[in-house]
């Protein structure tokens, strides 16, 4: 018999369940808001986000369930340890240098660390994501995001 806790499992279900409250929470939150005619609902794009990491959170739970329990291998602590260093210079650098030249910085550097090494869908990763989320959260939702120093964007 396949063993069902493994580390999909066990993350596919914290971040399903996470996923589940936090749009539980948003929609309870979101029918007190007064909304003009015609104005997108506030909570819109979260509300989105949340049901993606849900279907994804629900993907790696079964595909945790199906494959069943795996051999742990050795772990690696220097990717792990530079993944930290990068989330934290990310964090810090984000409100100074801007969204659009941090973050893609940070996939960029994320995917290397990874172990991605193709160059074409290596760079389109780095740029489409962040400027996909930049159209998406800036022009569509009209939320503010940090901008880069001298160039307003």
């Amino acid at each position: 018999m396949k063993r069902l806790v493994n580390s999909d499992t066990l993350l596919g279900g914290f971040f399903a369940l996470a996923a589940v409250i936090l749009l539980r929470n948003s929609y309870h939150s979101s029918s007190n808001v007064f909304l003009l005619p015609g104005d997108a609902p506030p909570f819109l794009v979260a509300q989105l986000a949340l049901y993606a990491a849900l279907a994804l959170s629900l993907a790696i739970l079964i595909k945790g369930i199906l494959r069943g329990g795996v051999q742990i291998g050795e772990t690696r602590w220097g990717p792990a340890c530079l993944m930290v260093l990068l989330l934290v210079v990310t964090v810090l650098l984000f409100q100074a240098a801007g969204y659009l030249l941090i973050v893609p910085l940070a996939v960029l550097l994320c995917c290397l660390i990874l172990g991605y090494r193709r160059p074409v869908p290596l760079i389109g990763l780095a740029l489409g994501v962040p400027v996909a989320t930049y159209l998406l959260l800036v022009k569509f939702a009209a939320l503010p995001l940090p901008t880069i120093p001298g160039l307003e964007f």
